[in-house]
């Protein structure tokens, strides 16, 4: 198309993960805006320079209740085929441990369809990680919670930290801050790092190349009901 500038491209990047591909005359960041949420920014603050121990991701909503005025059937969320289901549609949560426990360097998981729900994708996923920062991440997706849930916790040196993103609440060490923005506060943040040439605060390249093969990888381990090693060489410099 003629555009050399640089390109904020929906998430996820690919529906499946490419091979190691010269990337690096493109200037392209991911849009996963939950890391503009005000308390996930002072939590990446309090865990700079300490050790964690433990990592938990959740995230689940009834899908039918996601776009009220929309059959969930005919929505892309219910169509394997049109980049749906639950592992890709929610990969925030990946982005997010990622961010905060480092890439994963191996992964088990079980996920797939088991819910009554009328759709061809997978309702459920549950992933089970180890990264150099963390021993232990687990990350829970689902297509199911009536009530609807997005938290994380973790374990490290000196703190346990809780943070609630329906209730806009961060505990750590029982110590409450309360920040609940408005609906497109994130979305706005992102857009605004975009423009201003923020880059680093944005999700590269490189990063949401690393969420898409957690995603085939996480795939490849229900198949074949094992670990799966993702080396670190493997992505391409960019």
């Amino acid at each position: 198309m003629g555009w050399d500038g640089p390109i904020l491209a929906e998430k996820p990047l690919f529906m499946r993960a490419v091979n190691p591909v010269d990337f690096s005359a493109l200037k392209l960041v991911t849009a996963f805006n939950l890391r503009f949420h005000p308390l996930v920014q002072q939590l990446l603050e309090r865990c700079a320079g300490h050790r964690l121990f433990s990592a938990e991701f959740h995230v689940g909503q009834y899908l039918p209740t996601w776009r009220p005025d929309q059959d969930y059937r005919t929505g892309y969320s219910a169509s394997r085929e049109r980049g749906g289901g639950v592992l890709r549609d929610l990969s925030h949560e990946i982005d997010l441990a990622q961010l905060f426990c480092g890439p994963f360097m191996q992964i088990a998981a079980l996920g797939g369809h088991f819910s009554d729900l009328e759709i061809d994708a997978d309702d459920v996923f549950h992933l089970l990680a180890r990264t150099e920062q963390c021993p232990v991440v687990s990350v829970q997706m689902n297509y199911l919670d009536r009530v609807p849930r997005r938290t994380l916790c973790l374990n490290g040196e000196g703190f346990t930290a809780v943070l609630d993103f329906p209730n806009g609440l961060l505990d750590v060490n029982g110590v409450t801050v309360a920040a609940k923005p408005e609906r497109d506060h994130t979305y706005r943040g992102q857009m605004r790092a975009f423009l201003d040439g923020d880059f680093a605060r944005l999700c590269s390249l490189r990063e949401a190349l690393q969420v898409d093969r957690v995603v085939g990888a996480a795939e490849a381990a229900v198949r074949n009901a094992c670990w799966i090693d993702l080396p670190p060489d493997v992505l391409p410099d960019c």
